[in-house]
């Protein structure tokens, strides 16, 4: 009677082990829309610094412009308003680096990247639509020190409006956005 309780355990084992394989092995997915509703993608340059980087890494020279461009597309069924806005990177209140429209400055920075970058967009995109969208970067003709950090950060305003409240008062709101990250280096006089 024991092995054959034991045989059961083995059994049951290799079972849950089988429907575990299985059940990670990739499958259809539910939706080709991501819970974003859209889709960004930096469109790298060609003097991009890591050419392996899912972000922006430059070096740039005093005096020069740069374009960062991504693409946004929209692989929804309707119609949707985004909003494109370069932002500086800051240090979040658990202490890690945060890609986000912030108020919080760092007063020993001589330079941002919403500094040197031109103004964010709106754009509005059709079901199943896509854009590419340019932001100028002026690097300054006296140049800065060290490394700049920023981002391009995209959201939906308008997406996943607030829930009804419950019985219990409780009411969820839900805003997706991306972000990609830019790192801007400057060039040393004596190189280019």
């Amino acid at each position: 009677m024991r092995w054959k309780q034991i045989g059961q355990w083995w059994l049951l084992v290799l079972a849950l082990l089988l429907g575990g394989l299985l059940g990670s092995l990739p499958g259809q997915a539910a939706s080709n829309t991501p819970a974003s509703g859209f889709i960004l993608t930096p469109l790298l340059p060609k003097d991009q610094l890591d050419k392996q980087a899912g972000y922006f890494n430059m070096k740039v020279t005093p005096g020069t412009t740069s374009t960062f461009r991504v693409f946004v597309s929209n692989p929804g069924k309707s119609a949707i308003t985004l909003q494109v806005t370069p932002v500086n990177a800051t240090t979040s209140d658990a202490g890690s680096v945060a890609y986000v429209p912030s108020k919080r400055h760092d007063p020993s920075a001589t330079m941002t990247f919403t500094d040197m970058t031109s103004s964010g967009v709106v754009v509005k995109l059709a079901a199943h639509q896509a854009k590419t969208v340019a932001f100028k970067t002026t690097i300054p003709k006296s140049g800065f020190q060290g490394e700049v950090l920023g981002g391009l950060f995209v959201t939906n305003p308008t997406a996943n409006a607030a829930r009804p409240t419950t019985s219990q008062g409780f009411m969820l709101k839900n805003r997706y956005a991306e972000v990609t990250g830019a790192l801007v280096s400057a060039a040393s006089d004596d190189s280019s």
